[in-house]
């Protein structure tokens, strides 16, 4: 995916802890988590490596920020989109998917980060302490269920038709989790043509049946 150039210091107004979130979250996208530095996280946000300790006490604690954050603002965003949308199953599906993927767009470097690494079990796991782990992953947990009662108010309405729960919960997040690793901005889709794409195609893997 591509990142902009140049520090982002270089932007109008300064927020620096969130600087430098969103420095090491393009940095541990282009490098790794074990590659990335301070010095490169330092060099992106257009600051002194000895100034980000004003914010964070370690590379682990960035980490543990950067995904955080954005895992608690996928939960959020999911959970008041379908809140708002109309009670059918049908129509949550779409907003819950909807708001789903409109959140990978909006930050495609943090949500390749996340969605690489926590959700499949990757490396950066190994560098967050049990407590950080158990979180991430309680929020994670959240989602999915938002997910999974959605699916079964369908199936229990008769809307939808699927043979497993579990299949079909993680092949639709499966679905919207995989498009930081090939979406572009510059593509053939533009984002709303991208997101209808998809709604129609969970839709299709829910079996959802038009009454």
């Amino acid at each position: 995916m591509s990142s902009s150039a140049g520090p982002l210091r270089a932007k109008a107004g300064h927020n620096t802890r969130q600087e430098i979130l969103d420095a090491a979250a393009i940095v541990f996208s282009e490098m790794g988590y074990k590659a990335a530095s301070m010095q490169a996280i330092a060099e992106r946000v257009g600051i002194r490596p000895p100034s980000i300790y004003s914010h964070f006490q370690s590379k682990k604690q960035i980490l543990y920020t950067v995904v955080e954050e954005a895992t608690t603002n996928l939960l959020s965003t999911c959970e008041k989109s379908v809140k708002e949308s109309p009670p059918s199953p049908g129509e949550q599906l779409i907003a819950f998917v909807k708001a789903h993927v409109y959140v990978e767009l909006d930050r495609l470097e943090v949500m390749s980060v996340m969605d690489n690494n926590l959700f499949r079990g990757a490396s950066i796991n190994h560098a967050l302490d049990k407590r950080q782990e158990k979180i991430l992953v309680n929020i994670q947990r959240n989602i999915m269920e938002l997910l999974r009662r959605i699916l079964e108010d369908g199936q229990k309405a008769g809307v939808m038709d699927f043979k497993d729960l579990d299949v079909t919960t993680f092949a639709i997040l499966g679905i919207i989790e995989h498009i930081p690793y090939w979406y572009r901005p510059d593509g053939r889709l533009s984002a709303d043509e991208l997101v209808q794409e998809v709604a129609e195609l969970t839709l299709i893997t829910a079996g959802f049946k038009s009454v």
